[in-house]
């Protein structure tokens, strides 16, 4: 697992952060594999980047592959 989903998350929460990560996908291409709205895909990762410390997607997808530190170190 993820250094940055140590955290129990629900299962969407979890799989909307594996296709940001592993694939790169848009909240929107997240949105139609999940067959939901894009909104609730934001909502997700607003909670992912706020729980890791985050400050956008890259930083976020750094601190998941371990190549970045919370304070914004690499």
């Amino acid at each position: 697992m993820y250094p940055c989903l140590q955290h129990r998350w629900h299962p969407d929460a979890l799989e909307t952060a594996r296709l940001l990560v592993t694939e790169g996908l848009s909240n929107k291409e997240i949105a139609n594999r999940f067959g939901t709205d894009p909104q609730a895909v934001k909502e997700h990762l607003r909670n992912l980047f706020r729980h890791a410390r985050a400050r956008n997607r890259a930083h976020f997808v750094a601190l998941c592959l371990g190549t970045a530190t919370k304070d914004g170190g690499e």
